[in-house]
């Protein structure tokens, strides 16, 4: 959780297939307070469908977003990345951060 707020400006948590003996909904839930409570400015919402996740976040997205996608089977997803057509990347290069004057 503390690396995604650190590193994202919106996060939606969506569930695993494998709820490890926890409630449906409890880990994601504790991601989003733990997110909330290291960077409150992120946006963070649980949407638990993996595919709702996913078709959010699409939906949502502006020019030039990028958006990173933790699957837990991507014959599941497959179908919605090419349907919105997703292009897989091999690495992102983020612009130098500015030189102190």
């Amino acid at each position: 959780a503390e690396a995604a707020a650190r590193g994202f400006d919106k996060i939606l948590i969506r569930e695993d297939f494998n709820l490890r003996g926890r409630r449906g909904g409890e880990v994601a839930s504790l991601i989003c307070s733990a997110v909330a409570r290291i960077t409150p400015n992120v946006d963070c919402r649980v949407i638990l469908d993996e595919r709702a996740a996913l078709k959010t976040a699409v939906r949502e997205m502006i020019p030039n977003e990028v958006v990173v996608l933790f699957f837990d089977d991507l014959d599941v997803v497959r179908p919605l990345l090419d349907e919105v057509q997703a292009v897989p990347v091999a690495s992102i290069h983020a612009p130098a951060p500015p030189r102190a004057a």
